[in-house]
């Protein structure tokens, strides 16, 4: 009797065994699912964290492309080589001056920001008469195929800007061409003129041939100036189908 009991209870604590044994099994299949799916997870989420980051870069790159490649096509007004702004300005005897007309009639146009206050304009007109010569040569060379146009970008109600200084300055310094009055800026902004006086050599076809300095004047150097004139040289350039060998030169202003 006692070793049927003891057979019993002893079947019974291998039922329960076994029982236990399946459960851990099934828990531990479970566990490895659920670990799998969570570095499938974590994969995924790291798959998609690095594609944002190569889609990030990608684009960061493409802009900054961009901006370089923008940067090497921009150019700055006035600059060699772009198109002349177009412009009709009023001189100060009241006549109307419209660049694309001058250009229709094929003439190399020479641009001369102009300032009576400032020292430099003063040494080209009073110290040296290198401005006036420079037109003069070029009257006697070319013609009328050359229009020499000086343009005053000054306010007109600040220093060297006034009328009375404008035309006082024309009168005693003896300028033989229009002065054109830009009062807003608008013509100057359009051409980079930053300085005076800053010259521009503009031929037929509307491009910008030469912008710059009239010579080889240095502020504080030794002068009257000498050697190059290089608004004379482009013009000489351009009518006879040149290439202009200096373009641009840094105006002394």
């Amino acid at each position: 009797m006692q070793t049927r009991k003891l057979i019993t209870l002893l079947s019974g604590v291998l039922v329960l065994l076994l029982c236990l044994s399946a459960c851990n099994e099934g828990g531990g299949d479970t566990a490895a699912d659920s670990s799998g799916s969570s570095s499938t997870t974590v994969a995924d989420s790291g798959a998609s964290q690095q594609a944002a980051t190569d889609t990030a870069a990608s684009d960061a790159h493409a802009d900054g492309q961009a901006e370089a490649d923008s940067g090497m096509t921009m150019e700055k007004p006035g600059a060699p080589g772009t198109m002349a702004a177009d412009f009709t300005l009023t001189d100060m005897s009241g006549a109307e001056h419209h660049l694309a007309d001058y250009l229709a009639d094929g003439k190399t146009v020479v641009l001369e920001w102009f300032n009576p206050g400032c020292s430099v304009v003063h040494y080209y007109y009073q110290e040296s008469t290198a401005m006036v010569d420079a037109y003069k040569q070029l009257k006697e060379e070319k013609g009328d195929d050359v229009v020499w146009l000086a343009v005053i970008s000054q306010d007109p109600a600040g220093r060297g800007g006034t009328d009375e200084e404008v035309n006082t300055a024309i009168s005693e310094w003896g300028v033989p061409y229009p002065v054109l009055r830009d009062g807003s800026g608008v013509v100057g902004k359009s051409y980079g003129a930053t300085r005076t006086p800053a010259l521009y050599v503009i031929s037929p076809d509307g491009q910008i041939q030469y912008n710059g300095a009239l010579d080889q004047y240095q502020k504080g150097g030794d002068n009257p100036p000498v050697g190059t004139n290089y608004v004379i040289q482009a013009v000489h350039q351009v009518a006879s189908g040149e290439a202009v060998s200096v373009a641009q030169t840094d105006a002394p202003g």
